[in-house]
């Protein structure tokens, strides 16, 4: 055996500005919203930006649904969400949110 060095440089997790919170699975053009398969938990309250070729777009957490079109205050990993969005985003586009910096010195 011997323990497994991972590929993943510890030390980069530290430097990181944004956590990667979720794929966009979907886009609906009738409600402009985003269909998001959730990697992270998050909250209402966190700043979330969608990833374009273009730019980056900011979206407003505290306005997702669950599939119901329930409010959800949080979604955790696996979770499936609509976002409402102010333009189109491709499938497979990247969610991140800000992290800050008190965030990371452990609170």
């Amino acid at each position: 055996g011997g323990a497994r060095v991972t590929e993943t440089e510890p030390a980069v997790k530290y430097y990181q500005t944004h956590d990667l919170i979720g794929t966009v699975l979907d886009y609906d053009p009738k409600t402009a919203k985003l269909l998001v398969g959730v990697r992270n938990h998050l909250t209402a309250d966190d700043q979330l930006e969608l990833l374009l070729p273009q730019e980056d777009i900011t979206l407003d957490p505290s306005q997702m649904t669950d599939l119901h079109g329930m409010p959800i205050r949080q979604a955790h990993n696996s979770y499936q969400i609509y976002i409402p969005v102010s333009k189109e985003a491709p499938v497979g586009a990247v969610i991140r949110r800000k992290i800050h910096q008190d965030e990371r010195i452990g609170k």
